[in-house]
């Protein structure tokens, strides 16, 4: 039997890209839709982006089927190994979420692999790191610029946490660890990427910045596996009032006890959903 090789497949998979999808582009974020689409996403706003796709340096990665997710680490870990990229796991309520850093390098082609190949979801992010952070490991070019780095962490006068840990530990090989504990240590974080450029091997954001995404496709596959009180609830819950999520509550109680929804309890949820189902946008 013949198969392709993995090369073959991306290849095939961006030539059907290049003639059946296009990018739209809304807020600082990018989108490839299908051609067919396009006149839906104008009219809520987004713009044809321009042809050649915007270099970013930091992206995050979801993948939902397990599998494929790590797959895709082992290949991310292989190209870290060999082009000096940093890889983060976060959670993220049901998902575990990869945040990849290109320490200079345009993440573009990786981006447009993980997502042909894995199905990955990508959210393409400027090169500074834009959310808040309390724990970096960094590795420098060598021990002598590890030792700076740290010298100029602790020369600053300000805006450096009280309880700050340095870890020096692998400093002969160019690594230094900075926890903040639970303070934020974004600014020296800046400062330190501004004057030393160093690679980003690990990162942890403060908890408050890892609030769960719900959007179309979340709800979609809600609907698709008849979770349809689920996925009303998760919407409601994120966008709402409080009168709504009450309302919601009281119906999914309803139909849990028992096990099938009445004609009004549907008529008036499925009023509801179409209040805010527009809110929810794809997330890349």
């Amino acid at each position: 039997m013949y198969r392709k090789s993995m090369r073959e497949a991306l290849e095939e998979a961006r030539q059907y890209t290049a003639i059946h999808e296009v990018k739209v582009s809304k807020g600082g974020r990018t989108l490839d839709i299908a051609k067919d689409d396009l006149p839906v996403y104008k009219a809520k706003g987004w713009k044809l982006a321009e042809e050649l796709v915007t270099e970013f340096k930091t992206m995050t990665v979801r993948i939902r089927d397990k599998n494929k997710m790590n797959k895709a680490m082992k290949d991310l870990e292989r190209l870290s190994a060999k082009d000096k990229l940093g890889l983060a796991v976060l959670d993220k309520g049901m998902y575990q979420v990869i945040k990849v850093y290109g320490n200079d390098r345009d993440l573009n082609n990786i981006a447009r692999d993980l997502k042909n190949f894995y199905g990955a979801e990508i959210k393409a992010e400027s090169v500074e790191l834009e959310e808040k952070v309390e724990y970096i490991e960094y590795k420098f070019r060598n021990s002598r610029e590890a030792v700076a780095a740290v010298r100029f962490v602790q020369a600053m006068n300000t805006g450096v946490p009280r309880n700050l840990e340095i870890n020096s530990d692998g400093e002969n090989r160019g690594i230094i660890v900075f926890d903040a504990g639970k303070d934020d240590f974004t600014g020296v974080h800046k400062k330190i990427v501004q004057r030393f450029r160093p690679q980003i091997l690990a990162v942890e954001k403060k908890e408050e910045e890892l609030e769960e995404r719900f959007t179309i496709g979340d709800y979609k596959r809600l609907e698709a596996d008849n979770q349809h009180d689920v996925a009303a609830k998760k919407l409601v819950d994120k966008f709402g009032t409080p009168e709504d999520k009450k309302e919601i509550d009281a119906i999914n109680k309803r139909h849990n006890k028992t096990g099938y929804i009445t004609g009004p309890d549907f008529k008036k949820r499925t009023q509801i959903v179409n209040k805010y189902f527009s809110k929810l946008m794809p997330w890349v």
